[in-house]
């Protein structure tokens, strides 16, 4: 989920933003810049979020190995995405044939709006949802071939109701879950364990850190 920013020259645009307090905790401030083509999401340092404004590549381990599982499926005409940020997943999905729907709920409405100016011409298959991704699901009667998870509260996963996940997944539907493992997480990939079969995918492991990405099909 995150790697550090070494480079801070030549930065032509930098742009601070504060997140909703109340469903974001504790995240702090962040910086949204570009530059040499690269647009990141950063904080003290840190990058949540990095990718090519033109290719819409990334260097972000846990991104790509989402783009693994998820690209070779067949089926993935609709999907869901959970957190948004400044688009990364979104827009490079958006250059699969095969996918027609990519709805996307975010809460932060300074990420929506800067998104949206810096990508005017956006692909149509995005679909950006303001929303509190628990709301969404508790509303929303849609359902996708493929859900993906990657809500935060800096390296704690928000808790969501994945047996009503389930519910929301067309037949061999597919639920992809970002992992890192701490007390609180630990308890939350027990609770996908118990709504899904899933297979986890290491992204980087050391002694202090270890993030996966799950992969799960209805029991």
């Amino acid at each position: 989920l995150f790697q550090t920013l070494y480079n801070k020259k030549n930065i032509f645009l930098s742009y601070i933003c504060k997140l909703n307090k109340n469903t974001y905790s504790g995240m702090g401030d962040y910086k949204i810049n570009i530059s040499n083509n690269i647009i990141k999401l950063e904080s003290e340092g840190v990058v949540y979020s990095s990718f090519n404004i033109k290719t819409f590549e990334t260097s972000i381990n846990y991104v790509n190995k989402i783009y693994d599982i998820v690209l070779p499926i067949k089926n993935k005409k609709k999907i869901l995405l959970l957190g948004f940020g400044i688009g990364a997943i979104s827009m490079r999905l958006s250059l699969e044939e095969d996918i027609d729907i990519i709805d996307c709920v975010e809460i932060n409405t300074t990420f929506i709006k800067k998104f949206k100016e810096y990508f005017p011409n956006y692909s149509n298959k995005i679909n950006i949802i303001k929303d509190d991704v628990v709301h969404y699901l508790n509303n929303t009667s849609e359902k996708y071939d493929i859900i993906i998870d990657d809500v935060f509260i800096d390296v704690d996963k928000i808790n969501l109701d994945y047996n009503l996940i389930n519910t929301k997944l067309n037949e061999n539907g597919i639920f992809v879950s970002n992992y890192i493992r701490n007390d609180n997480n630990l308890k939350i990939k027990k609770s996908i364990y118990d709504s899904f079969n899933c297979t986890e995918n290491v992204v980087f492991h050391n002694k202090n850190y270890f993030q996966s990405i799950l992969n799960c099909k209805n029991k």
